[in-house]
């Protein structure tokens, strides 16, 4: 059983850290075909909409770690959870701990396809930074990290790995 807050039509719980890439890129791609009056209102809301969902879902690892104790205790199958997780230390403290008897990843394997590789061996790897651009393009772009930064560190590695 794989814990999640849920799935896109969820809405930003589902996802948490800074929110103001991932709408202007929603208004740019997801919410092109909205009616032009709702358009006009997210341009002029956008500014609070992103203030109040960076204060109410800020990003930190292990964000679904809240619900997996309930799973946990009723469940007599393997609780997975997903939702932050980035480092090596905070999956095992949670797999450690008992919260859960596995974590999996999404964002972080979209900033680094080679993730897990990179946790494994200790080595440095682009690290999602929970700009949440990629959740702003979906439905209307190619999933792929849009946080410039990231995207040149993912580019580079990959061109270094295309040459070996």
């Amino acid at each position: 059983m794989e814990i999640s807050v849920g799935h896109y039509e969820s809405g930003f719980p589902m996802v948490c850290g800074t929110f103001n890439r991932c709408l202007q890129n929603m208004l740019r791609g997801s919410m092109a075909h909205l009616p032009p009056a709702r358009r006009i209102l997210m341009r002029l809301f956008r500014p609070a909409i992103t203030l109040a969902s960076n204060l109410l879902w800020k990003g930190r690892e292990g964000f679904n770690l809240d619900y997996t104790p309930d799973f946990k205790q009723t469940l007599t199958i393997p609780v997975i959870c997903v939702g932050g997780f980035r480092t090596r230390a905070v999956m095992e403290a949670a797999i450690n701990r008992g919260q859960c008897d596995a974590v999996s990843a999404g964002r972080p394997f979209i900033a680094d396809p080679y993730f897990y590789r990179h946790l494994r061996e200790n080595e440095p790897g682009p690290r999602c930074v929970d700009c949440n651009a990629c959740v702003g393009h979906l439905g209307a772009q190619p999933a792929d990290c849009y946080h410039p930064t990231v995207r040149a560190e993912k580019d580079a590695m990959l061109a270094r790995h295309a040459q070996s």
